[in-house]
């Protein structure tokens, strides 16, 4: 599962990079997605497009750090027979557990014949398939040098959708497509929060799960308690710079409040941490964490925050 890791994560990153308003298309083909994807606790969605014809992707690719990253975005997808070029939107359901698998729906314009070959004539991969319930399932097996095997399966829904996704994953999407699993779209606390989150090149959508905040419970900061949040929604989008607005939906207007004024005393501690280190390195992030506000509205925490081009020149080498 490492290349599909790798275009999920990474994408989603340099998308946070250099997220900008996408039109309504987009919008559109995300909710086309939710209903071919497997239920879940959350949902990102990317405009693929609109991330890489951006200013910004040129400006990240200059950089040595970030180069590296988008290296490894053309090596993974060429591993699986795709091209950057090829995709437009991809839309990833976030599993209850590992149990379950990853499920992403890539959108974009695809040749089947001309994919299988080029993955059949890739030395460094073997692809197999097999029939799951009248569905055509692929797999692409790759061996690392180090001995490690790595494995990606997908399905072609049609010319311009594949599923994609560990072979657990990709059998739930087709459960979905032939009406025995749920679908995203079905689960109204995400699709709600998704339509609530404001437009921009990455959308997500998070139920948190019980035990999540549990998970984030640490002996050194003194973090909020989260297990009055029962939902986070928000997008990634750039004018100037990357502009992040997210929302934390608690159960109470007071559990809201409380939590707003634990998160701003701990921004308050990092700007004062980081302000008096005599590294010059740690100046654009003093800036972009000044640029973070975090107030309540009934019972929403919302953060949003901005980091202008030049202080993100800076940051990334």
């Amino acid at each position: 599962m490492r290349k599909i890791a790798i275009l999920v994560t990474v994408l989603a990153f340099v998308a946070g990079a250099a997220g900008f308003v996408a039109p309504l298309r987009t919008a559109a083909q995300s909710d086309d997605a939710l209903r071919q994807l497997p239920d879940g606790i959350g949902v990102v969605s990317i405009d693929v497009q609109k991330v890489t014809s951006s200013d910004l992707w040129a400006s990240l690719a200059e950089k040595s750090g970030a180069s590296k990253a988008l290296g490894e975005i053309q090596s993974g997808l060429g591993d699986l027979g795709l091209k950057l070029t090829d995709l437009k939107t991809v839309t990833v359901a976030i599993p209850p557990s590992k149990s379950y698998g990853i499920a992403a729906i890539v959108n974009g314009s695809f040749v089947q014949d001309d994919l299988l070959a080029r993955l059949r004539g890739n030395a460094k991969v073997k692809l197999t398939s097999e029939t799951y319930k009248g569905v055509a399932v692929f797999r692409v097996e790759e061996t690392s040098s180090a001995g490690k095997k790595d494995d990606v399966s997908f399905s072609f829904f049609d010319a311009g959708t594949i599923l994609i996704g560990s072979t657990t994953g990709v059998h739930a999407g087709v459960d979905v497509k032939t009406g025995e699993k749920p679908s995203l779209a079905q689960n109204d606390k995400i699709t709600g929060g998704l339509s609530e989150a404001s437009t921009g090149a990455v959308r997500f959508a998070f139920a948190l799960p019980p035990g999540f905040a549990g998970a984030l419970k640490s002996s050194t900061v003194p973090l909020p308690d989260f297990s009055t949040v029962s939902l986070i929604f928000g997008s990634v989008g750039i004018a100037s710079g990357i502009d992040l607005n997210a929302t934390l939906r608690n159960d109470s207007a007071e559990h809201a409040k409380a939590m707003a004024n634990q998160l701003n005393g701990l921004l308050a501690m990092a700007k004062g941490f980081l302000g008096a280190s005599s590294d010059p390195k740690m100046a654009p992030l003093v800036d972009a964490i000044k640029n973070i506000t975090i107030t309540d509205s009934n019972a929403d925490v919302k953060i949003s925050g901005s980091l202008p081009k030049e202080a993100l020149a800076k940051i990334i080498h």
